[in-house]
């Protein structure tokens, strides 16, 4: 499901069957046919067209914010961690006072401040984000920093820096991912609500918020206007989300000891079959 998204993204210009901001007012409100697939909008503006553009803006804020929320929440963790006592303290105060504020809440208000464009939108998500990866990082962290090779690099001379990046990041590396991969569906979703609420990616971008704003418009007349970029955001969504459930089964080295056991007892069974006809 990410994969298609995926693609299409990158070869929307290739994929689409008119340019993005082609107007036919003529043609406005079309229903779906041969010639426009999923019908027009109000400016008679193909909407499989402009579903196919707008991936390309939600693929790049929910991976961008993703990135800034990650960098800043991993690092301000792993200091967390590492040092306890003071910065402990003063970081996890201000993670909680920033998880206390609803993330969209703070993205408007973020966004009103440094004006609604892409890069704007990433900056807010991202500033909105970091605190949910300082906290996981940071308990992560913490069962890491007392391991006997942590303690090793830390007896041989390593710097701070270097038992921080070398040797407590890879070992925590999986639920960062883990939610990073969650975070994607949950920042396209932030995305679209922006743009809904005309905060976000303004026109004449293609942007499956603002797509969804308009067709409210014209729901009696023409449905399809908001059905179809709704579709696109849930089938976006729901595949990162089950991208990041099977990214938490895979890491979890559990499941994978009791799948690589069931493995085992299975290669070293006989099989019925065999044992019957021999």
């Amino acid at each position: 499901m990410v994969g298609i998204v995926v693609v299409v993204a990158i070869f929307a210009p290739y994929l689409s069957p008119y340019p993005p901001d082609q107007m036919n007012i003529l043609n406005q409100l079309a229903a779906p046919s041969h010639r426009h697939l999923l019908g027009t909008d109000n400016f008679g503006r193909d909407i499989l067209t402009r579903i196919f553009w707008g991936s390309r803006v939600s693929l790049l804020v929910g991976f961008s914010s993703v990135a800034v929320a990650g960098v800043i929440g991993t690092s301000l963790g792993l200091l967390a961690a590492y040092f306890g006592g003071a910065v402990d303290n003063v970081i996890m105060r201000i993670t909680d006072i920033v998880l206390s504020f609803p993330v969209i809440l703070l993205a408007l208000a973020l966004v009103a401040v440094l004006g609604p464009s892409v890069r704007d939108i990433i900056i807010s998500l991202g500033l909105g984000y970091w605190a949910s990866y300082a906290r996981l990082v940071r308990g992560a962290g913490l069962e890491v920093r007392s391991e006997q090779y942590v303690e090793a690099a830390r007896a041989v001379g390593n710097g701070h820096l270097r038992i921080m990046l070398r040797y407590m990041l890879p070992n925590i590396l999986g639920p960062i991912l883990v939610m990073a991969t969650l975070g994607i569906g949950s920042a396209i979703v932030a995305e679209a609500s922006l743009s809904f609420l005309g905060l976000g990616v303004q026109p004449p971008t293609a942007s499956w918020g603002a797509m969804i704003a308009d067709g409210l418009r014209f729901f009696l007349q023409a449905q399809d206007l908001s059905t179809f970029p709704g579709l696109a955001i849930m089938w976006t969504v729901l595949g990162f989300n089950l991208l990041g459930d099977g990214l938490s089964d895979y890491l979890n080295p559990k499941i994978n000891r009791g799948r690589h056991g069931a493995l085992q007892d299975e290669e070293e069974s006989p099989d019925a079959s065999y044992v019957q006809a021999h």
